[in-house]
């Protein structure tokens, strides 16, 4: 347990909620991890799950740190007729005494406190919600798939500052999003499918097929007449391997098992890889 405190903040042990299954996730002090999941409600669980607002319906959740010490940063940013003093309160409230100097260097000169929520710009309101990292101690930060509903042109500047207040706390993040995004960024990568764990990476290499059909999701001009191959993935089934109507790497002597049981997560070099090719691979 002294291991546990020593460098783990929050651990998962196959949990499973109404609709997440079997996830096992460690969240270590500073790191940064990577959730690769279209948003949905399974995906809102797990966000619900790892910020502790619900309880699993089985296995457990170990928690180091103080709820008051995790921030989520969440898909939709707030909208109000608020004014951003009114926010401001709300946070030395609920977290405690926030950091003047990052305070206004977030707002910048253009924000006053004065201003109306409503009539912030995208960009201006997720500072607003970062702004949330910089009242009382924080350890965990948890962002939902935000990046996916703001303009191209902003993901990139938000998720630098994202990135970037999160050093400057010194503490962990855990960040929702539908692709494999500046994976040299982050510490760990896991992939979803199915609202379950299918791989999880350190090394930014993939093994599992959904993890490779994710990475190697590239558009590319072929040429004229060109027939451009095109995999697509629909539910997951709801029998054996979840993944199993769009793999790969079935053969003869898989095919049963894969149909009918839903494999373990196995040791795969520097991974874990839940797929029955791998049961044996080292």
């Amino acid at each position: 347990m002294s291991s546990l405190s020593e460098h783990m903040i929050l651990q998962l042990e196959s949990v499973y909620g109404n609709l997440v299954r079997d996830i096992s996730l460690s969240i270590r002090s500073r790191e940064l991890t990577l959730i690769v999941s279209d948003w949905g409600k399974g995906t809102e669980e797990l966000s619900m799950l790892l910020t502790c607002e619900i309880k699993p319906k089985k296995g457990r959740i170990i928690r180091v740190i103080d709820k008051k010490q995790i921030r989520l940063i969440p898909r939709e940013f707030i909208s109000s007729e608020l004014k951003i003093k009114d926010i401001l309160k709300l946070y030395e409230k609920k977290f405690g005494k926030g950091d003047e100097i990052w305070i206004k260097t977030i707002l910048g000169d253009q924000m006053t406190e004065n201003t109306k929520i409503n009539d912030l710009s995208e960009i201006n309101k997720f500072k607003l919600e970062i702004l949330s990292i910089f009242f009382g101690k924080v350890s965990l930060i948890v962002a939902e798939d935000f990046l996916s509903t703001m303009d191209t042109q902003l993901r990139e500047y938000a998720l630098k500052m994202l990135v970037k207040v999160t050093k400057i706390k010194s503490a962990s993040l855990v960040l929702f999003n539908p692709s494999v995004i500046y994976p040299y960024v982050f510490d760990k990568i896991v992939i979803l499918f199915g609202n379950e764990i299918v791989e999880e990476s350190t090394k930014k290499e993939f093994y599992h097929p959904y993890s490779l059909l994710l990475q190697n999701t590239k558009l590319t001009l072929g040429k004229p007449r060109e027939k451009i191959p095109i995999k697509e993935i629909g539910d997951p089934s709801d029998h054996g391997c979840p993944y199993h109507p769009y793999c790969d790497l079935i053969n003869k002597e898989l095919r049963k098992r894969c149909y009918t049981e839903n494999p373990k997560l196995f040791n795969v070099r520097d991974n874990k890889v839940r797929c029955w090719y791998y049961e044996n691979i080292k």
